[in-house]
């Protein structure tokens, strides 16, 4: 057996001899395809040869496969070939004639147009939303009860995603509790916070840690201490949950991770005189 293919091994395989001992290039191996359960390819030639030996067979054969084609075609063709095989008379099945109303062809041109705006079939989808707008049209309180629902959902998830939001969430609600103590309240713009939040490295003023940082106010708002952007640290949720309304100082002292670089830094940003200065052992620290 000579080779009269290309190996392709996407395409081809080299198997077993087949039982007419089809020798490809004197490897003792048939050339098999990958697919139509391994047949070897010199036989699929000897029994298609025996298949269409006489005309008789091979007109038939042309015939069927020019009817199974127009069927494809009419199936999933484009709208000319779909009003051309439908004008020839055939089905999907490809050779039924197609009738209405006593064998007359819908040939006419109400019918071309019916087709040119048929189009495609719609989408799952698309069908889904138009059943959802009919209801809709018949109870308009639903919608409203919908979209009222989908735009607290929508806000939630940003809220989560979306530090700068929550950051100005929690800013405003701090502003608000001053305001209705009567102490002073400055609305404090995200870039500032910001600034705020980079001068000590995204960590906690108080532990150092990482992760989500809170708004701390050094002197408690309840204590008479200021929305003011010269009274906020950055802390972790534990620090700031520890710390609650008590004095800054006596309660970062009690703590195991107590840092005076750290004291001081704070005093030094929220200008406490105390803190203008570091003592020169922590200096060289």
């Amino acid at each position: 057996m000579t080779q009269e293919y290309g190996f392709d091994a996407s395409r081809f395989r080299l198997g077993t001899l087949c039982k007419r001992g089809h020798d490809w290039n004197s490897t003792g191996q048939s050339l098999r395809r990958n697919k139509y359960k391994g047949a070897c390819l010199e036989c699929e030639k000897i029994s298609i040869a025996a298949r269409f030996n006489t005309p008789e067979k091979v007109a038939r054969h042309k015939e069927y496969r020019r009817k199974y084609l127009a069927a494809e075609r009419l199936r999933l063709g484009t709208t000319k070939q779909r009003l051309k095989l439908l004008e020839q008379g055939l089905t999907q099945r490809g050779a039924a004639p197609l009738r209405r109303h006593g064998g007359v062809r819908r040939q006419d041109a109400a019918y071309r147009a019916a087709i040119d705006r048929a189009g495609r079939c719609p989408s799952v989808a698309r069908l889904v939303m138009r059943e959802q707008y009919r209801y809709w049209r018949k109870h308009p309180e639903a919608r409203v009860d919908h979209h009222r629902k989908w735009r607290r959902a929508s806000w939630w998830l940003r809220y989560q995603t979306d530090p700068d939001l929550r950051m100005y969430v929690r800013e405003k609600s701090r502003r608000r509790k001053a305001q209705e103590m009567g102490l002073i309240a400055v609305a404090i713009p995200l870039s500032a916070i910001r600034q705020r939040f980079n001068g000590f490295g995204n960590r906690c003023a108080y532990c150092g840690s990482s992760g989500y940082m809170e708004l701390e106010h050094v002197v408690p708002i309840s204590k008479g201490g200021a929305h003011d952007i010269s009274n906020i640290v950055p802390a972790c949720h534990g620090c700031n949950a520890s710390k609650r309304t008590r004095p800054m100082e006596e309660w970062y002292r009690a703590q195991p991770f107590f840092s005076e670089i750290r004291l001081r830094r704070m005093q030094r940003i929220t200008g406490d005189p105390s803190g203008q200065q570091l003592p020169l052992p922590l200096a060289l620290a």
